[in-house]
C-alpha cells in the first residue's frame, strides 16, 4: 500500500513539472526571449499602442515595482537594440532578467531576485 502510495505522489509530482513547463516555454536565444516578453507586455499592458517599443513597455513594467534587475534589463535591451537595428552581434545567451519580467508579466511563478 505504501508502494502505490508512493508511485502516484511520484507521478502527479512528474505530472506538476510537465505542466509548469508546457505553461513557461524554454527561452534559449534572445529573440524569443524578447519575442515572449513583447506578448507578456501586451497581455499585461493592454492599453500600449499598437507600435509601442519596448522601451515604452519595460518603462511602463518598472512602474510595477516587479523584483527583477532593472540594470539587466535595459543593458540587454541596449545589446539587443544595437543587434536588430544597428547591425551589432547577436547577444547569447538570452538575457535571464528579460525572460524572468516576461515571466512575471505573463502571470508565471515568480522567481526569486
Amino acid at each position: 500500500m505504501v508502494f502505490l502510495d508512493i508511485a502516484i505522489y511520484v507521478s502527479l509530482a512528474f505530472g506538476i513539472v510537465r505542466a509548469v513547463r508546457m505553461i513557461q516555454p524554454q527561452v534559449r536565444d534572445t529573440v524569443t526571449a524578447f519575442g515572449f516578453l513583447e506578448k507578456a507586455l501586451r497581455k499585461k499592458f493592454p492599453d500600449l499602442p499598437a507600435g509601442f517599443t519596448w522601451r515604452e513597455g519595460v518603462e511602463r513594467a518598472r512602474l510595477l515595482n516587479l523584483k527583477v534587475s532593472w540594470e539587466e534589463i535595459q543593458g540587454a535591451l541596449a545589446q539587443y537594440e544595437r543587434f536588430r537595428y544597428g547591425g551589432g552581434s547577436k547577444p547569447e545567451p538570452a538575457p535571464a532578467e528579460v525572460v524572468k519580467l516576461a515571466r512575471i508579466l505573463s502571470g508565471g511563478v515568480r522567481l526569486g531576485n
